[in-house]
């Protein structure tokens, strides 16, 4: 019994297998026990499924693992109860089809054994119902007598008194005939039970999109449109990794949760590790009491996977409490920046802008990885094949003497609105008529605010840009070939979700557009810190930065090692290019690397770092999965030793700054 409170508890936490087991272990109990209250098979195992269901749901609710047993029988009876309310007619074990093959016995001997069944079950449903459940417990798979006096909240005494008096009733003959049938009816016979239980799988993009798009579509969000538009659809989103969770629900599955992963490649200074990023599940409305519990599972389920799918890291962001409760510690904090817009060159630029939707493109995602190719904590392009936040930002980029991008920016307002060409005329007049009042009013997926009967339009070039004011609101609309896009800002702000190229272009054109339309400071959402043009804005007077997201709200994200082994291999000539660059080039040795669950040696012998087999050395690092702090540089190496007691010997007191410098990570929100 002690074995099951265990593997209770570990259900508690959100353990798939773990449930599985339980799920394993108590089905013939639960299906037996559900036969002796209906006195039907197929009742049986629709009732024992439905409480199994019905325990994953609630599970948690339950203070003492150790009453699990008496706790699980209610429910079983509960559903039991419910069954038979619904005055369904009984059925009896076999049924009939309306042709024979060749090589089945024939009619008659079916007719004699479907009979010889039925007189079973009336000699097992003659007995009286304390009789009757212990003896279909007992007989239906291999639970001792101990088992079934705790199943049934009962004494062993007692247990033992029924079932003797059972078997006299039954008499010899019939009691054979009774285990036999029992035993070919236990659930456990194949995995046909717990299928129907427990379906926590890995998403076809083929077979599960359309539901899962659905399930993220019915949460009541502005932006609940953009997983069929984008983020799931056309992104790195590994299906495989990913895990939704299903229910049997008469003949159909419904899909109840949904946790996604994206394959991403990250770096970690020069070195690109395979990195998988949890951002976002969704769970069924008609079950929001149990979304704790259906978040986990997924997770849970998916978590035990990515060392098999070759993954060597996993971050995520929000929610910090829940991803500690998964090993996961702290990575690094958001970073939002203000910059006032007096600052940014004022000079007249000479690059000619091009406006661009912010989807992929070859030569913009070159052009990022080239400005970002050592920047810890940014992702490799190709990652979101359209924009993340369809419609939301918008895009500017500039060539060099060849035509080649040199540089682009995405962000801009809070939003856009398409107007449609024809409207340009109404523009020109400096009339606001109804048709531009009900596109303001309908014409953004994200939010619309209709324009009050004060708002006054601007011309300010014929043909190309106007403006229109309502109160403190401003409107841009501008003429980008044929199509017009007014530009809506709720407050003088220029949103910079992106920037790549020379910092100095990319600074002159923030300046341009900034003061184009009107706006009094700039906001660079998760810059890194040692970018090129976050080095240019630390130089700025007006410069602030903050962590957490722009309303201030704390925002951090979390890292978790999958793989100790790949990790380090992939960051040998990283660390080789730290070492060689400091006074310790010459220092050779082994050096042992822990998290207590996984270990991983280093060789390093000339400026040379190999990962070896593990042996015997005095050089260590020993801690938790604080090492991965240590990976990603998250602080100074010394005060993430000190703060999570990692242990330090030999010779890695001075390797430590060395291999594991403080990087600042930062991941951008096109990444994850």
């Amino acid at each position: 019994m002690q074995e099951l409170e265990s593997i209770v508890r570990k259900a508690q936490t959100g353990d798939t297998k773990a449930f599985e087991r339980l799920v394993r272990r108590l089905q013939d109990m639960a299906v037996g026990y559900a036969y002796s209250v209906i006195g039907d098979f197929h009742l049986a195992e629709d009732a024992a499924q439905e409480a199994f269901v019905q325990v994953h749901r609630t599970l948690g609710q339950l203070r003492e693992p150790n009453a699990f047993l008496s706790w699980f029988r209610k429910v079983v009876y509960t559903q039991c109860d419910r069954i038979t309310r619904r005055k369904r007619v009984q059925t009896i074990a076999l049924e009939f089809t309306t042709t024979l093959a060749a090589d089945q016995p024939p009619l008659s001997e079916i007719v004699e054994t479907v009979e010889l069944q039925q007189w079973v079950q009336n000699a097992i449903l003659s007995l009286p119902e304390q009789q009757r459940c212990v003896v279909t417990l007992f007989y239906i798979s291999e639970y001792s007598q101990r088992e079934i006096a705790a199943f049934l909240d009962i004494p062993l005494t007692t247990v033992k008194k029924r079932l003797f008096d059972a078997k006299k009733q039954l008499k010899q003959r019939m009691n054979t005939m009774t285990e036999d049938f029992l035993h070919e009816n236990r659930p456990s016979r194949n995995d046909d039970f717990v299928a129907n239980v427990m379906d926590v799988i890995a998403p076809r993009h083929t077979q599960h999109s359309e539901a899962v798009y659905s399930l993220f579509e019915t949460e009541d969000r502005p932006d609940r449109f953009q997983w069929r538009a984008g983020r799931l659809a056309h992104s790195h989103a590994d299906w495989e990794a990913s895990r939704i969770g299903r229910v049997k629900e008469g003949d159909s599955q419904t899909v109840l949760a949904a946790t996604y992963v994206y394959d991403i490649t990250m770096r970690i200074g020069s070195a690109h590790v395979r990195t998988a990023g949890y951002n976002y599940w969704a769970t069924h409305p008609a079950h929001s009491d149990e979304r704790n519990l259906l978040i986990e599972r997924t997770v849970t389920s998916s978590l035990a996977t990515l060392r098999e799918q070759g993954y060597d890291l996993s971050v995520s962001f929000d929610d910090e409490a829940f991803w500690y409760r998964q090993d996961y510690v702290l990575g690094w904090r958001a970073l939002q920046w203000h910059v006032d817009v007096v600052d940014l060159p004022d000079t007249p630029s000479d690059l000619a802008l091009h406006w661009f939707e912010p989807s992929h493109r070859d030569d913009l995602a070159q052009l990022y990885n080239q400005t970002h190719r050592s920047l810890t904590g940014t992702a490799v392009r190709p990652t979101y094949l359209r924009n993340k936040h369809p419609e939301l930002f918008m895009g500017w980029y500039w060539t060099d003497a060849q035509g080649n991008p040199a540089g682009y920016i995405t962000g801009g307002a809070d939003r856009h609105v398409r107007l449609e060409a024809s409207l340009q005329s109404d523009l020109d007049r400096g009339e606001l008529s109804e048709d531009i009042r009900h596109q303001f009013a309908t014409g953004s997926r994200w939010s619309n605010t209709p324009l009050s009967m004060q708002a006054v339009c601007k011309v300010e070039q014929i043909g190309s840009r106007w403006l229109i004011e309502d109160g403190e609101r401003k409107c841009y609309i501008h003429k980008v070939g044929d199509q017009l896009y007014a530009i809506d800002f709720e407050r003088p702000l220029f949103w910079v979700d992106e920037v790549a190229g020379d910092p100095e272009s990319c600074l002159q054109v923030l300046g341009q557009l900034a003061r184009q339309w009107q706006c009094d400071e700039l906001f660079f959402d998760r810059l890194h810190y040692k970018s090129p043009v976050g080095k240019r804005l630390r130089q700025m007077i007006s410069c602030r930065i903050h962590t957490g997201t722009f309303r201030r709200s704390p925002r951090a994200y979390v890292v978790r090692i999958i793989n100790l082994q790949s990790l380090f291999t992939k960051l040998t000539p990283e660390l080789a290019l730290r070492l060689n660059r400091s006074p310790y080039a010459d220092w050779q040795g082994n050096l042992l690397i822990s998290t207590g669950e996984d270990s991983v040696m280093l060789s390093i012998e000339a400026g040379h770092v190999a990962v070896v087999p593990v042996s015997e050395t005095g050089h260590t690092i020993c801690g938790d999965q604080q090492i991965a702090q240590l990976v990603v540089g998250t602080e100074e190496p010394q005060e993430i030793v000190d703060m999570a007691g990692i242990r330090l010997g030999g010779d890695a007191r001075i390797l430590l700054p060395v291999l594991f410098p403080a990087q600042y990570p930062q991941m951008g929100n096109s990444a994850l």
